[in-house]
């Protein structure tokens, strides 16, 4: 049973003395904020099932172990700090959520446990195990992720039924790649050959040269490698990847020592077409040199957008800021306040790759920022640096997967699962790229990164292209060179080139880039006076989101006549039901903006349908600066955040005075715009809908709640699911839903 009003110390008495009497098997007294777990609970021995998350209990009784008849116990999201040794008389327990506490240690007792088949430890402080976890033979799902463990005991090896093992965000010496999510768990057997058995320091990363055209990133790279002055090359196309050993000073258990670190250089054109791909090649395990040119000033160099754009792909990864070509000019950097807005730059450097000027002082940079770099001591299997080196020395640009899989085998890499693993680890590493999570790519497994960036770069920097973005087949024997880039090859070359949102089949021999579009705005119909219905601000403006949202929306593009589809290089015109969008991007303001035509019913549909695909291409960046916003009716220029609007309903505020734009807001009215009253209630259960489930999670939901949803349009996790709340809504019967949600995350 469940109790929805809150439960006093009383009337908890007097809800176990009736349990008692009529036997319960099940207690759900989550969320009744209860500070101590009486002794009477002892009454209870005919429950199988008792849920105590969200509470504050610090400990749990030692009468809990009387309650032998249990097979699931939930007191996840308390404030547990130990468990008494009586949890071990729980004998029959299969289930134990204790996630969301603040336990440091476990009880030997708690290898008693041995029926258990689901641990929940997450987000603990926890920092060892005991070595009696070995004992919990039965377990399939054991989840210590978020926690402070710094090792592991090797009794975990004797957890034979085990499938998946959660270990992500704690402070092992392990390879983040192995350690998976809270979408997919690493491979356990993996995560303890790595640990445990034979095996060495990865010592190898990746650096990354980005900044605007003719900076000089290329002169740089060369004299950092080989201490040679700058020859005229050429601006790269796309990237040019190296293969730079350098000798570091690292720092393992208190022990410092040289150590030779592999780096991987990639070194990006400055052209604005190719900032687009960015996204797939800039990750966390890695160094970025953001190059400015010293005869230019700040906004020339677009040093804010640099800086915020590996922030966005990369998060927090360490930056070395370089202001190359001092020899020709001088460009003086508030650099104090740049290292207090941006935490990430470890360096600032002047440097001339003409007379040599600040080299040596980058290189030592470049050295002590490898050597600190996260996860650069990890150990890795000698298995796994065997099949790397074999794949190196096959010196092809393309292998089919299988043969990939045998060179595992053969390395003695058996399980499926290690071997999508490491296939990953590799891709991140930028050693191989590897795109067999992908359906459409699942035949195929990439072997060099050149081969890949190469030919999208040339297709992009073509100039039979620069017109109109369209694409023919006719076009590639011309573009890129028959020898590498075989007719048999091309196609999987532009499969790539559409999983990376870059580009969109027309028909079977067409391709539309929609980067390569004209810039110029075409002539078409719109209402007279009519303003945007939503905005989206951002520090920056990533060219990849217009391009990605285009591809995604494509088949909706409005025609003003057969063959005239309303697109261009910053803008397109979506339309559905009846109503039409206008969706502009100005790159200078930082701003997206939906304008509507159409009744309002429908003309909130087809706004969700683009919000949607924005929150999908939101997240897929590390961190990205970016917000709704509502334009206020009759107001032009005026606008409020969206979020504020949410935050005013949430209290009860209809009406609100906003001092910003002097005028009153009509706090319903705005929001009934953008979104039904009651899919802005359920907002929170989408949120934790997509957060929380996987898109195969997802369909597995829909089959279990008698949801065909083959019918509906594949757009995507954040669509799928307001569509399925949608359905439910309409029916009435959302708390159905609410409820299947809550039973398969129960410990939420």
């Amino acid at each position: 049973m469940f109790f929805k009003s809150k439960i006093t110390p009383a009337k908890l008495l007097q809800i176990i003395e009736r349990a008692a009497n009529e036997s319960w098997n099940e207690l759900d007294l989550r969320g009744q904020l209860i500070l101590v777990l009486p002794p009477e609970i002892s009454q209870l021995t005919s429950l199988t099932t008792l849920h105590l998350w969200y509470n504050q209990l610090t400990t749990l009784p030692p009468e809990i172990g009387q309650l032998t008849g249990l097979t699931k116990l939930r007191p996840s999201s308390n404030q547990l700090t130990t468990l008494p040794p009586e949890i071990g008389q729980l004998t029959s327990l299969t289930t134990l959520h204790l996630g969301r506490n603040q336990l440091t240690t476990l009880p030997p007792e708690i290898g008693q446990l041995t029926r258990l088949t689901t641990l929940d430890l997450s987000r603990n402080q926890l920092i060892t195990l005991p070595p009696e976890i070995g004992r919990l033979t039965n377990l399939t799902v054991f989840d210590l992720s978020k926690n402070q463990l710094t090792t592991l005991s090797a009794n975990l090896y004797l957890l034979e039924k085990l499938e998946e093992l959660y270990l992500y965000e704690n402070y092992l010496p392990i390879p983040p790649e192995f350690l998976g999510s809270h979408k997919n768990p690493g491979f356990f057997p993996s995560i303890l050959d790595g640990y445990f058995n034979d095996s060495r320091p990865l010592y190898e990363a990746k650096l990354l040269l980005v900044g605007e055209g003719s900076v000089g990133k290329t002169s740089l790279i060369e004299r950092l490698r080989n201490n040679q002055p700058p020859n005229d090359t050429g601006k790269t196309v796309g990237v040019d990847i190296h293969r730079w050993p350098v000798e570091a000073t690292v720092t393992s258990e208190g022990d410092s020592f040289l150590a030779l670190l592999n780096v991987n250089v990639w070194d990006f054109g400055g052209q604005e077409i190719y900032h687009a791909t960015h996204q797939f090649f800039l990750t966390h395990r890695s160094l970025y040199l953001v190059v400015l040119e010293a005869r230019k000033d700040e906004a020339a160099n677009r040093l804010d957008y640099w800086l915020r754009h590996v922030q966005s792909f990369a998060g927090d990864a360490p930056i070395i800021l370089v202001v190359n070509k001092s020899d020709q000019g001088h460009l003086a950097l508030d650099e104090r306040g740049l290292r207090l807005k941006h935490p990430a730059i470890q360096a600032i450097v002047h440097t001339s790759c003409t007379t040599g000027a600040g080299i040596d002082e980058l290189r030592q940079a470049v050295e002590t920022a490898l050597a600190s770099l996260p996860h650069i001591n990890d150990w890795i299997p000698l298995t796994w640096f065997e099949v790397k080196e074999k794949l190196a020395a096959l010196e092809q640009d393309t292998l089919p997967y299988d043969s990939y899989v045998q060179l595992c085998r053969d390395a003695g890499i058996e399980h499926e699962a290690a071997q999508r693993t490491l296939a990953r680890f590799l891709h991140d590493l930028g050693a191989a790229l590897n795109f067999q999570d992908d359906r459409r790519l699942a035949g195929t497994h990439v072997l060099n990164p050149e081969w890949v960036t190469g030919g999208i770069y040339h297709i992009l920097n073509a100039a039979r292209l620069q017109e109109n973005g369209l694409l023919h087949l006719d076009d590639l024997d011309a573009i890129l060179d028959r020898r590498r880039y075989p007719p048999e090859k091309q196609p999987f070359l532009l499969e790539i080139m559409h999983k990376f949102e870059l580009s969109v089949p027309l028909d079977r021999d067409r391709y539309l880039i929609p980067g390569l579009l004209p810039k110029e705005r075409p002539a078409f119909a719109w209402p007279a006076g009519s303003s945007s219905a939503l905005e989206y601000r951002y520090a920056i403006l990533p060219a990849a989101i217009l391009s990605r949202l285009m591809v995604r929306l494509h088949a909706h593009i409005w025609q003003t006549a057969p063959g005239q589809p309303v697109r261009w290089r910053n803008g397109l015109v979506i339309h559905g039901d009846g109503c039409r969008a206008l969706i502009a991007a100005d790159p200078v303001a930082n701003q997206l903006s939906i304008s509507l035509d159409g009744p309002t019913p429908q003309r909130r549909h087809l706004l969700a349908v683009v919000r949607a695909q924005l929150a999908e291409i939101h997240a897929s960046f590390a961190q990205l600066e970016a917000e709704a916003w509502v334009p206020l009716p009759d107001q032009p220029g005026k606008a409020v955040r969206y979020r504020a609007l949410l935050n005013l309903e949430s209290r009860g505020i209809p009406s609100h005075y906003d001092p910003d734009n002097d005028v009153v807001l009509d706090v319903y009215a705005l929001l009934d715009g953008i979104e039904a009253p009651d899919e802005r209630a359920a907002r929170p259960l989408r949120q934790l809908m997509v957060e929380r489930f996987n898109m195969d999670e997802l369909r597995t939901l829909c089959f279990d709640l008698g949801i065909d949803i083959e019918t509906w349009p594949n757009e995507g996790k954040p669509a799928l699911v307001r569509n399925l709340v949608l359905h439910f809504l309409k029916q009435g019967r959302l708390s159905v839903l609410e409820e299947k949600v809550r039973e398969e995350r129960p410990f939420l």
